[in-house]
């Protein structure tokens, strides 16, 4: 996939995410720091607690249970996720990456 299909589907699997969360959808992802589950882009578009390849960590079960948990607070991560991350994380998104101040 390219850089753009990756960022697309990645978007579009967010946005289908907060919907089930009853949050409007957004045009395009936030900045994020590489290699931190905790800021990256998709974490802070879906205000989770932590994101990772096998997994999402939500802050109240309620979330997680909208997304299809069971007895718990995390879900698995879509495989759309996890295809961003990881191309965010090699550098693929420099536009995404949150500038230091």
């Amino acid at each position: 996939m390219t850089p753009k299909e990756i960022y697309d589907a990645a978007l579009l699997e967010v946005n289908s995410l907060r919907q089930r969360l009853s949050m409007g959808p957004l045009s395009a992802l936030p900045k994020g720091i590489p290699g931190d589950g905790g800021n990256c882009p998709i974490q802070r578009a879906l205000h989770c607690i932590i994101i990772e390849d096998s997994s999402i960590e939500w802050n109240c079960y309620e979330d997680a249970e909208a997304l299809g948990a069971h007895g718990g607070y995390s879900i698995p991560t879509p495989l759309a996720l996890v295809a961003f991350i990881a191309a965010f994380d090699d550098g693929e998104f420099p536009d995404l990456v949150e500038s230091e101040t």
